[in-house]
């Protein structure tokens, strides 16, 4: 009664299936393996086959000549594109920055490099999976961002302004006309466009930070190629350590003065906005990111 009954199915000493919260390790001994499976799917039916890889795996051991476990196989079948996304800590809305495709296992090992965020800022980032077409589970973090001076950064060099450096003037244009009715003591304001930009003025030394003396001695050849840099026509994140970010482009003529030594040379330039780094539009559009989102 005993064996007929309560002992005769294949699975009737195995132990209780059972669902935690948290797994932090598993360790097997004392045998041989074919394999090692673990899912937390504790509703699948029994079975002595070993499934394939799904979206409730949490890791399949094949043992054959190593310890891997993960899901590259099964990431590479089903995943086309990592989306790389960032947000301001605890606002909602997030901004595509990047794109990766993938098709190969090296693919999945990348490092990318946010030139459009500001100082003075924490920021969450997100790395999305497109599974047929269709948006996966975001990993996020959380990343703390801090630096001094001012940097001018295009997607082909990155310059700071190290020393002396200045936002010398800022004016936000307001396109507009003036109409004078000849029965009217008092004109009309007609505004002649929805621009609403700033134009803005910096200075500072450009050091070449990589020369063995970092001074501003003999700095003339590193000068000169900031002031290539300026002039090349790409669209630049400008942002100083106070948290100011602009998205922008030189205009006019680019200065170089002399400030009381013959090498103490300031160079001053003046960009217009063209754009906001939270805007995965502006940000495609002016070269700072690989994909353009779809509106709905």
């Amino acid at each position: 009664m005993f064996l007929g009954n309560f002992l005769s199915s294949v699975g009737s000493i195995d132990g209780t299936r059972i669902n935690p919260t948290e797994t932090r390790s598993f360790e097997l001994s004392n045998a041989i393996y074919d394999e090692l499976y673990l899912d937390t799917d504790t509703s699948m039916e029994y079975t002595i086959a070993i499934p394939q890889w799904g979206y409730s795996t949490v890791f399949d051991a094949k043992f054959k000549g190593n310890l891997l476990a993960g899901n590259v196989d099964f990431t590479l079948s089903s995943v086309s594109a990592i989306l790389i996304k960032k947000r301001k800590k605890g606002t909602y809305k997030w901004t595509t920055i990047h794109s990766i495709p993938v098709t190969k296992v090296e693919d999945l090992v990348f490092a990318l490099n946010d030139i459009t965020t500001p100082s003075k800022s924490t920021y969450t980032y997100a790395a999305v999976p497109i599974i047929d077409g269709t948006e996966g589970t975001y990993q996020t973090t959380d990343i703390d961002i801090q630096f001094k001076g001012a940097f001018i950064i295009d997607k082909t060099h990155t310059y700071r302004l190290y020393l002396d450096f200045s936002r010398d003037s800022l004016s936000r244009a307001i396109p507009s006309s003036i109409i004078e009715p000849a029965n009217s003591k008092y004109p009309h304001v007609v505004y002649t466009s929805k621009s609403n930009y700033d134009k803005v003025t910096v200075s500072g030394l450009f050091v070449n930070l990589e020369s063995s003396t970092k001074t501003i001695d003999d700095n003339w050849g590193h000068r000169r190629e900031v002031r290539d840099f300026l002039n090349n026509g790409l669209a630049k994140t400008i942002k100083f350590d106070n948290g100011e970010i602009w998205i922008g482009k030189i205009i006019d003529s680019i200065q170089e003065s002399t400030n009381g030594y013959s090498e103490n040379i300031k160079t001053s330039f003046t960009f217009v906005e063209i754009g906001d780094a939270e805007s995965n539009e502006d940000l495609y559009y002016h070269g700072f990111s690989n994909y353009l989102e779809v509106k709905v």
